[in-house]
């Protein structure tokens, strides 16, 4: 695959502000897998305690603190704001203009959907924010193969 073609699957869109059940964290680099996993079922079981159904399938938000650390939201997008329990709490992902693209591969490899995103921002002139989200699309658990999953890389942008 050339450059150009690389960067032919970013989408550019507008998303409405989403309500989502998460638990956050501020983790390092090397953390952020082993966190991730604890989050996502104890956030679904509150969410299915509380009879609210996902939205789709689960994410983290990623916000840069410095020295290879991130603040993460981790959880579900939900068709309604759930009622805090413990660590388990509503957020929602922002509206306004984004762009996205789809990694397939394992994750430590989504960097490249982030290069390709930055390359094609810098091409139509639009700044992107530092507070992106990744949507795991394939559950590792009934699909294995690290070769096969899809990550969905939205960055939230500012049109110039």
């Amino acid at each position: 695959m050339t450059d150009s073609e690389a960067i032919e699957d970013i989408e550019q869109r507008s998303l409405p502000e989403q309500d989502t059940a998460v638990m956050e964290a501020t983790v390092t680099v090397d953390e952020i897998g082993a966190w991730i996993s604890s989050v996502f079922g104890r956030v679904a079981a509150v969410i299915a305690a509380q009879r609210v159904e996902p939205a789709g399938p689960p994410f983290a938000r990623y916000s840069p603190e410095g020295d290879q650390r991130f603040h993460v939201e981790a959880g579900f997008p939900v068709h309604r704001p759930i009622e805090a329990e413990a660590d388990v709490h509503p957020s929602s992902l922002p509206a306004g203009p984004v762009i996205s693209t789809v990694h397939v591969g394992p994750y430590d490899q989504v960097s490249e959907a982030y290069a390709r995103i930055e390359r094609w921002a810098a091409e139509h002139g639009v700044t992107t924010d530092p507070h992106p989200w990744e949507i795991y699309v394939t559950d590792p658990i009934s699909d294995p193969d690290p070769a096969s999953w899809r990550t969905a890389v939205v960055v939230p942008v500012t049109v110039t």
